[in-house]
């Protein structure tokens, strides 16, 4: 995880303004993927209804389930395993997608370089997540086991019909660095100063 101070942190993100069109073709992005993730999650609850009550599936609907349950890292143990629909239904979820970029900017380490008025990355030029990297970003968030609180925090927040905010949801990502809630401090800073949450689902 990367250590920028509150001092830098405040200072490169005042600089680097909210409205670079870098983060609005990434939160656009997310935005995307996000669908594409919730419509999954969507088919995958009705073929988790079906088979659970009738035993049965489509060819289409089980090659996809298994592609699917592949794709996230699980298989299920035994016929008719509802605990395996859960577990998958817990990984294939969104993240809001103010989280992924402020967890990527926090990640990236984007700085001011001296004599600049600009904040670019430490690499020294400025660049923007590719959408295989985004993707691998989200991605890792639903299936890595660093990230199971996360995953575990999200599924309370469903059960509880609670909205999936970057609020709610960091302090989850807390015990996978040696920050603490400095972690998640920073990650609401990084929201806030360039309006990261213009990209989430409105609540």
């Amino acid at each position: 995880m990367a250590v920028l101070g509150m001092t830098c942190l405040s200072t490169a993100s005042a600089a680097l303004s909210a409205k670079s069109p870098a983060y609005a073709v990434m939160g656009e992005r997310l935005q995307t993927l996000n669908h594409q993730i919730l419509a999954d999650r969507s088919r995958l609850s009705g073929v988790a209804e079906q088979y659970l009550s009738s035993g049965d599936l489509s060819e289409e609907d089980f090659n996809w389930l298994k592609i699917t349950a592949e794709k996230y890292g699980l298989q299920p143990r035994r016929r008719g395993d509802e605990n395996f629909f859960k577990a998958l239904l817990s990984r294939i979820d969104a993240v809001p997608p103010s989280l992924a970029l402020a967890q990527g900017w926090l990640e990236y380490g984007w700085l001011l370089p001296k004599n600049s008025a600009e904040a670019t990355p430490r690499s020294g030029a400025a660049r923007m997540l590719p959408p295989e990297d985004m993707h691998a970003w989200v991605h890792a968030l639903n299936t890595e086991d660093r990230y199971a609180a996360f995953r575990r925090l999200r599924e309370d927040l469903r059960r509880r019909h609670k909205p999936l905010t970057a609020k709610a949801l960091a302090p989850a990502l807390e015990p996978i660095t040696s920050e603490g809630p400095r972690y998640t401090a920073r990650i609401n800073t990084v929201i806030h100063r360039l309006r990261l949450d213009r990209w989430d689902p409105k609540t």
